[in-house]
């Protein structure tokens, strides 16, 4: 970990993309909900980095988060795909900043 709730992905000791999760002010009992961004340099593309290093976070956070969720482009078709091999579930399409958008959620 990085700081507060903010991970650096690391490799061949150079960091090389950083996955956060934020407190949403959602709760379900003493869990929270969450939401996750990440973010990978290009060089690192389709290589399955990320989604080891989000089903590894995921494992970790699962005692404090009920839910994360999370916010891609419609068009990120490969946050997508890391998303779903990660076992989050398409939940809906919205439009933000004149953007459509998927919010995917897991349920931890």
């Amino acid at each position: 970990m990085l700081q507060n709730g903010a991970w650096g992905l690391v490799v061949n000791k150079k960091v090389v993309g950083v996955i956060c999760i934020y407190d949403l002010p959602v709760k379900n009992g003493n869990k929270k909900t969450g939401e996750i961004g990440f973010i990978l340099n290009q060089n690192y593309w389709y290589c399955g980095y990320m989604s080891k290093a989000i089903e590894e976070i995921c494992s970790r956070v699962k005692e404090d988060y009920s839910q994360i969720k999370a916010i891609t482009l419609v068009d990120n078709i490969a946050s997508k795909k890391v998303l779903e091999r990660n076992d989050f579930y398409f939940s809906e399409t919205i439009i933000d900043n004149d953007k459509e958008k998927n919010i995917f959620l897991r349920n931890l």
